[in-house]
């Protein structure tokens, strides 16, 4: 049985303050949408950004379960606003994690 590897962020800068547009009030997808209509439009949507690394979404009686890693706070929370604002949604268990910087980034000592 073959494993997934974890993958690693895409080339996709991460957004600057400016750039983060707030998640839609609503993604629409076909009327009383199936768990697995849900699960594949919202993970679409986590892969397509770039922002998150090995996002996972699950999906069971309308409830998305979120799993992976973002960089900053903001960005786990719009993952989280993007699932609960899509169509039947019941609600969202957001449990995706903040990953560490590494000890030699010192991309913050600016």
């Amino acid at each position: 049985m073959a494993q997934a590897a974890a993958t690693e962020p895409q080339n996709q800068p991460s957004p600057d303050d400016g750039d983060l547009s707030p998640a839609p009030t609503k993604v629409e997808v076909q009327p009383v949408a199936q768990d697995d209509e849900i699960r594949r439009r919202i993970q679409s949507v986590l892969e397509a950004t770039g922002w998150f690394v090995d996002p996972r979404v699950q999906v069971r009686d309308g409830v998305v379960f979120l799993s992976g890693r973002a960089e900053t706070e903001e960005i786990r929370k719009w993952a989280g606003d993007l699932a609960r604002n899509t169509q039947d949604v019941a609600a969202v268990a957001n449990r995706i994690e903040l990953s560490q910087p590494s000890a030699w980034d010192f991309s913050r000592a600016r």
